[in-house]
């Protein structure tokens, strides 16, 4: 809502210019109307007593403004003077308009880097998936022959292995979980609005986080009501 002064130079001493000019000050008006340099004595501003003030336009913006000392030796500026003043505001505003485009197509390719990497988790989490659950149903059958070798095994050596059977299930059921939360957060989202549990918010993050959090030495503590919190939401974009 206002221009601000970015950087000011003089040949000697100091200048006494306002750090800032709001939208309606009588310079940026006058500059706004007519979109091009005025000369000192064109412009009536109680602001700011300069010899050129040379606007600088992107399309119908104008984006900033150039402002100028009276020229050594009290004399005019010459339209060569204006003119070149012209050439570096629309050389300006070029450098301008290509940052934007820059900064907007380095954004369109970081989108599309992340989209494939959404496809590329997706498909990952299924390869994992399978292998995962036959996994699961490899310790059910193990657990069941150890069953028919009771009166073999000694009891000690059988509740060793069936702990670590159930500790196996409980790392295979975790990974399962975090499958989970990797393929619906790598889905598109829709946008759609609709009730969420605040505790699956939270069990969906910790899925996907906690191994980190536990890989980096952060203690994560998880405190969540009792009370069942419902929240009108997106649950991937959340």
């Amino acid at each position: 809502k206002k221009y601000i002064l970015q950087y000011q130079r003089a040949r000697e001493g100091e200048i006494n210019l306002p750090k800032d000019f709001s939208l309606d000050s009588a310079l940026v008006r006058h500059l706004c109307a007519r979109k091009s340099p005025l000369a000192g004595e064109e412009i009536n501003s109680s602001d700011v007593n300069i010899g050129l003030a040379v606007p600088c336009f992107l399309d119908s913006d104008m984006v900033g403004f150039l402002l100028i000392g009276d020229k050594p030796g009290s004399s005019m500026y010459t339209q060569d003077d204006i003119n070149v003043f012209t050439v570096l505001s629309n050389q300006t505003a070029l450098a301008i308009e290509n940052s934007q485009l820059y900064a907007q197509e380095r954004q369109h390719q970081q989108h599309l880097r992340v989209e494939s990497l959404d496809r590329q988790m997706a498909g990952l989490a299924h390869e994992l998936d399978n292998p995962n659950y036959a996994l699961l149903g490899s310790l059910g059958s193990l657990e069941l022959a150890l069953d028919d070798l009771k009166d073999i095994i000694p009891a000690d050596k059988m509740d060793y292995v069936k702990k670590k059977i159930e500790r196996a299930r409980y790392n295979s059921k975790r990974i399962s979980k975090m499958i989970a939360s990797v393929r619906e957060f790598s889905r598109a989202s829709t946008g759609e609005i609709k009730p969420v549990r605040f505790e699956w918010i939270v069990e969906g993050f910790l899925n996907i986080i906690e191994p980190q959090f536990k890989y980096n030495g952060i203690n994560f503590i998880k405190e969540v009501t009792d009370e069942v919190v419902w929240l009108r939401a997106n649950k991937i974009d959340i």
